[in-house]
């Protein structure tokens, strides 16, 4: 497509260096050098290496635009620095089952796929602590274990020079987030010389890791109904024996100040008090009903809660209880 950056796989531009006629480790190590140089002058020296053990291999890498091959000439725009063709080859068995499908239904499966993976990805780094993404965090932590291979001196505002232990030299610059290898434009992930500077700087490594490789979180919609959770419905306690159900909860009218008692003991004692009063009155009721032991247990439960509705009835009139319930069906 034009506009975007094309890149070749170094994997397959080996193979065919290969069948010119240029085998050996020699001519694979100079090949990968010059593909991994992260500036010119590491790249024109693997370029003079491969020229000293044949001339013609040489030519024949200088035909290929190093644009599409190598990593000192990619563009910075896109944070990557990949040089094989692995996630294409991933993605194809990835869809495997759906190429063998006619096209719309190809193009279907395909889409749904993609649907359901993003959806697990955004539902992973929501739960998600760090905000650089796992990976990336990875990469960073065996960086912090290299800057102790190198010194690192204040320039001037957030500008240092790096020295390391190799004799080499680099130019860090924090305000506008570039190093003198060029790893930290590449990738856009803070590499030992970027981390020495930052821990001068007394700061963390993660506050310069690029927007690409950060974990995004999607904002929260306000409009968004939010489903109400399930209340779970308690089941009436039928008692084995009897085959008399516990008695309901009831509304009551909240008592006045005068009629709570002072302390904790005497609202236990009033509570006991009050169940055993409605147990008795039920158990009574219930002896009155005639032949209730052989009725089945649905048609029990049944009397027992008209003998509640009445009661409740009465209580709230201010009316006499009734003492007697009619068993006429």
């Amino acid at each position: 497509m034009p506009g975007l950056e094309h890149r070749f796989c170094v994997r397959y531009l080996h193979a065919n260096f290969k069948g010119k006629g240029f085998k050996g480790k020699e001519f694979k190590d100079g090949l990968w050098g010059a593909t991994r140089a992260q500036n010119e002058i590491q790249f024109k020296y693997y370029l003079f290496v491969i020229r000293d053990m044949h001339g013609e291999a040489s030519d024949y890498i200088d035909k290929i635009d190093q644009k599409m091959w190598s990593r000192h000439a990619f563009r910075t725009t896109s944070c990557s620095d990949i040089l094989l063709n692995n996630i294409a080859e991933s993605f194809n068995a990835w869809i495997l089952e759906a190429r063998e499908q006619p096209i719309l239904t190809c193009f279907e499966s395909i889409r749904r796929q993609i649907m359901n993976r993003f959806n697990q990805k955004k539902a992973g780094a929501a739960i998600a602590t760090n905000v650089t993404c796992p990976k990336i965090m990875k990469k960073i932590e065996r960086n912090k274990s290299d800057v102790r291979n190198y010194i690192c001196h204040w320039s001037n505002n957030l500008q240092f020079e790096v020295d390391s232990t190799h004799k080499a030299r680099r130019v860090v610059n924090l305000e506008q987030h570039t190093c003198g290898c060029g790893r930290r434009q590449l990738n856009g992930i803070p590499y030992p010389h970027a981390i020495a500077a930052i821990y001068l700087n007394h700061q963390k490594p993660e506050q310069y890791v690029s927007k690409c490789a950060r974990r995004f979180r999607e904002p929260e919609n306000p409009n968004r109904k939010k489903h109400p959770k399930k209340v779970k419905k308690l089941k009436a306690d039928v008692r084995e024996p009897s085959g008399i159900l516990s008695p309901p909860r009831t509304t009551e009218a909240t008592n006045t100040s005068e009629d709570i008692p002072q302390t904790k003991s005497q609202q236990i004692r009033r509570r006991l008090s009050r169940t055993t009063q409605s147990t008795n009155t039920i158990g009574q009721q219930l002896d009155d009903i005639p032949q209730i032991e052989s009725q089945p247990i649905r048609r029990r439960q049944r009397r027992v809660s008209l003998i509640y509705r009445m009661n409740s009835k009465e209580s709230q009139s201010g009316g006499p209880q009734p003492q007697q319930l009619s068993t006429t069906q």
